[in-house]
């Protein structure tokens, strides 16, 4: 695989962190007050996590974290709540540890940052620019050292990491293919639409022998699903709804990709199989289902099925959504494999008041 990824490799950055620090300051600040935005008044030492012996700036978290609240602060027009700055702060803590293990894998694979990439990078920065043209003075004898100075870290070095670390995701995504078989059981997934019939019951209700009182009324209820309703006069399901006081309501149509609208729990595999299987000759699962506090049946009203005309003109936008969830999930799994491996301690400071 490792052959296979380098293959593949692509050598471009996408601007995260860095980025985001030189585009902020740049922007509120202009050239004049980058020096005086990085230094403050003694500016932002120490470190907050160390990754297998390398150490992460505790200036470089709290100016990530710094960004992302201004973000927020954009989008609420207001100071955020607490708990969303508590979950910015383990976020962006996530994502400087996983640029640093991703760099180094990739440095243990080999992969380089060559001075020419190094260069390219800093001088396409559009905010290194001045009239069309880097600014090297701005660069060299402003934004460089007041960097380096309330960050803890050469900015060229963090640069470095963050193309490795940039690299070696890319190659995990490269790596990510999708059969025509996929193709065609995600678009019968998506355009594959199911009413049912869901029917809760509340054990609470039972006392005494609940064990004995829920076996017997799940089995009631399941034998009430089966026949077909009667022409005329009431169904055995409502002798039951009136008995076990179920709750008992139609979900409407949603397609079987939408696994929520069903049960509230896409992990729930052993439900989303019986409901994939529902159809006319079969329409009521066999068995009932513990949800939460709640036990759940159900029974199909009705089956839409996808229009496989149209299969080939939604084949390209189909594969890159399969695409991209899948690279997102294989990125995670790999990052939480590095985790766990890697020797990890954080000092992650206790929240300001502002904060």
């Amino acid at each position: 695989m490792l052959d296979q990824l380098r293959r593949h490799a692509k050598s471009w950055v996408t601007k995260t962190i860095l980025a985001a620090m030189a585009i902020g300051l740049v922007f509120y600040f202009g050239y004049s007050g980058v020096r005086r935005a990085f230094d403050g008044p003694e500016g932002k030492k120490g470190t907050v996590a160390t990754v297998n012996g390398e150490s992460i700036p505790l200036g470089k978290f709290e100016q990530s974290f710094e960004n992302q609240m201004k973000f927020y602060e954009q989008i609420t027009k207001g100071q955020p709540a607490p708990a969303l700055s508590e979950s910015v702060r383990q976020n962006v803590l996530q994502k400087l540890v996983q640029t640093k293990l991703f760099a180094q894998q990739a440095k243990a694979m080999g992969l380089t940052v060559s001075d020419k990439e190094l260069v390219q990078e800093i001088t396409s920065n559009q905010n290194f620019l001045k009239d069309g043209m880097f600014n090297k003075k701005f660069y060299l004898e402003n934004f460089k050292p007041s960097y380096e100075r309330s960050l803890g870290e050469d900015y060229e070095t963090a640069l470095r990491e963050e193309i490795l670390a940039e690299k070696f995701e890319t190659l995990i995504r490269n790596s990510v293919a999708v059969s025509d078989e996929e193709l065609q059981n995600e678009f019968r997934l998506s355009n594959t639409q199911l009413n049912l019939k869901k029917i809760t019951l509340d054990p609470s209700q039972f006392k005494e022998d609940r064990d004995t009182q829920r076996q017997n009324a799940e089995a009631e209820i399941l034998s009430a699903l089966r026949p077909k309703a009667p022409a005329k006069g009431p169904s055995p399901l409502d002798a039951v709804q009136k008995k076990y006081n179920l709750k008992i309501e139609d979900t409407g149509f949603h397609s079987l990709r939408d696994k929520v609208a069903f049960v509230g729990d896409p992990t729930l595999t052993q439900v989303y199989e019986c409901l994939f299987k529902l159809s006319a000759e079969q329409d009521t699962c066999p068995q009932a289902y513990p949800v939460g506090n709640d036990v759940l049946f159900f029974k199909l009203i009705e089956r839409k099925e996808p229009d496989y005309s149209k299969f080939e003109a939604e084949k390209d936008s189909i594969r890159q959504a399969l695409m991209t969830r899948r690279q997102a999930l294989i990125v995670k799994q790999i990052s939480d494999a590095l985790v766990k491996q890697a020797s990890i301690q954080t000092q992650l400071p206790s929240p300001t008041p502002n904060s």
